[in-house]
């Protein structure tokens, strides 16, 4: 995958995942971005990524319309060879965080493997050893075509970087002076952060609404043969920016690419709640329009995040 780009299919699926939220009028100074779930692992991520997915496979796999969500997005043969890449499962893993810079991704992956073992691992694979450290584990070197930076976090936690060397390196120290935090047990099961403005490409009207817009968070709960979604923007945004967001989920909602997902079945579940800085949005979509609909925009895009974190 091109960091930084998507294919039109799944550009657009993020312009609608991104308009279904605003911000009533904010300090002069850009708010931060809404807290995320799984802050432990958060607060290793270093810089400005250009997004940050966090998935809890656990959680996921607890419930059937999680699972659903899962097998369409993360097929068994793309987990297959996650497995073999990097030596762990990923639907065994307690929590799983990718961060996505212009320069490359921070992979952070916590379970019940051995971080240190899993790093060396990894390292018996690299094609020329840059640099080799114990406590923590570290190995720098290139796997496939792209240099990669696996080391241990924490106790429980790896990190594989590709590329991003300077966010690698941030996220370490980052990681050596982390408070301790939540254990990755509490939160949505599939969480994503994106703490920059968009730069969507809108209509006038929409533009001027998202002219302000600093941040945005959202998390999906599957549930009873639904999705609770739970969409946040930050940001600094104009008078009415509530009753104008509405307008436009109804809008997104009869477009074609809003009844792929499900969204017009959505309307009758929409609620919207604003203060100083943010609007918060929450929907319930149907698991099936859901999964039907990003098999359709997103399938295509997962074999190639996992080619583009190693490119044996």
């Amino acid at each position: 995958m091109n960091h930084g780009s998507l294919s039109s299919r799944s550009f657009s699926a993020c312009v609608v995942l991104s308009l279904l939220c605003g911000c009533g009028a904010a300090a002069p100074t850009p708010a931060p971005p809404p807290e995320l779930p799984l802050k432990s692992l958060l607060a290793y991520a270093s810089g400005s990524p250009d997004y940050v997915v966090v998935i809890r496979p656990g959680a996921v796999l607890e419930t059937t319309e999680a699972r659903e969500i899962t097998d369409a997005l993360m097929p068994s043969d793309w987990l297959d060879r996650f497995a073999r890449r990097y030596g762990v499962r990923f639907e065994t893993l307690e929590a799983a965080a990718y961060a996505s810079y212009p320069s490359g991704s921070v992979m952070m992956v916590r379970g019940d493997d051995d971080p240190d073992a899993v790093v060396r691992a990894l390292g018996s694979r690299m094609t020329g050893v840059d640099a080799s450290h114990e406590e923590p584990a570290q190995r720098v070197g290139f796997l496939g075509m792209s240099r990669h930076h696996v080391a241990t976090l924490d106790r429980d936690t790896v990190m594989i970087a590709r590329g991003a060397a300077r966010e690698a390196q941030n996220t370490l120290e980052r990681a050596r002076h982390a408070e301790p935090g939540t254990d990755g047990r509490e939160g949505a099961p599939i969480s994503l952060l994106i703490p920059r403005h968009l730069n969507l490409p809108l209509d006038v009207g929409a533009s001027v609404l998202f002219a302000g817009q600093r941040a945005v968070a959202a998390t999906l709960t599957p549930r009873d043969g639904r999705v609770d979604c739970d969409v946040r923007f930050a940001g600094e945004f104009p008078d009415g920016a509530e009753e104008n967001f509405a307008a436009l989920f109804r809008s997104l909602a009869g477009s074609d690419l809003g009844q792929v997902l499900g969204m017009d079945e959505a309307l009758s579940t929409l609620s919207i709640r604003g203060s100083t800085n943010r609007v918060q949005v929450t929907f319930s979509l149907s698991t099936q329009a859901l999964t039907q609909g990003l098999r359709m925009l997103f399938v295509a895009e997962m074999p190639e995040l996992l080619d583009s974190h190693d490119d044996q």
